[in-house]
């Protein structure tokens, strides 16, 4: 039996999040124990947002082919990370780096339809994986209406990465 649990959670209060996402319409934060503590934060990201399953490339391939005819960002690269640059402005995996700290990374992305950011802020053996979402439109909601099941699921599948 593993001992690690990952568990739908409170925004953590020590995150950066409010300099680099202006209104929030939509968060969830999950958090994971029992990683290994000398796991580096740049090693977690990577980790979780390296190679993803199967299901979920085929996943985004498929919402990639959706969005394109409507406009918004399609590009979203899900393949591995090869020796990224831990920069502030770098894209590295699906993602631009706005933040990072020895604690905190913080990346995301901005479209026409929703502005999101996601954190990973790590203590000690613990990880917590927040998203954030502004909406700049309707369409920005009605397709977080959408996403919101499956991101919930991929988030958590991505975490057991970690293990």
């Amino acid at each position: 039996m593993s001992r690690y649990t990952i568990l739908q959670t409170d925004i953590p209060n020590q995150s950066c999040y409010r300099d680099f996402i202006r209104k929030l319409d939509y968060s969830d934060a999950f958090t994971i124990t029992h990683i290994n503590p000398k796991l580096s934060l740049q090693e977690a990201y990577i980790q979780m947002f390296s190679n993803p399953p199967k299901w979920i490339k085929i996943l985004m391939k498929i919402r990639n082919s959706l969005v394109s005819f409507i406009g918004l960002k399609h590009d979203l690269d899900t393949s591995g990370i090869d020796t990224p640059q831990f920069k502030i402005g770098k894209i590295v995996g699906m993602f631009s780096l706005y933040y990072i700290s020895n604690n905190e990374i913080i990346a995301g992305e901005d479209d026409k339809h929703l502005d999101f950011r996601v954190s990973l802020l790590k203590h000690e053996d613990t990880l917590t994986v927040s998203t954030f979402v502004k909406y700049n439109n309707l369409f920005g909601k009605v397709y977080m209406f959408f996403i919101t099941p499956m991101h919930k699921i991929v988030v958590k599948n991505m975490m057991k990465k970690l293990i």
